[in-house]
């Protein structure tokens, strides 16, 4: 398996996975971890971190809030499905 000549931008918790859109472009997709908000919660309890797909190509990155399990090792149809409802990330 081919991977494509960048790296993650954001905070990989999984392995990133490589993927090919309908249109040809190339993609890392990972779940990835958002920085905890300080202000909330008990600050001596432990909390994972809220997650999301992302994906990443060499002009941009998408992000989405559904994670569904197995992500990011799903079906290249599943993939499209989930990078058709991203939303871009600001930089």
């Amino acid at each position: 398996m081919l991977r494509p000549r960048f790296y993650p931008r954001g905070n990989a918790l999984t392995e990133p996975a490589p993927f090919t859109d309908v249109d040809g472009a190339e993609w890392l997709v990972y779940v990835e971890g958002l920085p905890l908000d300080p202000h909330t919660g008990w600050p001596s309890r432990t909390r994972l971190p809220q997650r999301r797909l992302r994906f990443d190509s060499l002009l941009n990155s998408r992000v989405t809030a559904a994670v569904p399990p197995g992500a990011p090792f799903l079906r290249p149809e599943q993939l499209q499905t989930l990078l058709e409802c991203s939303d871009t990330v600001e930089r």
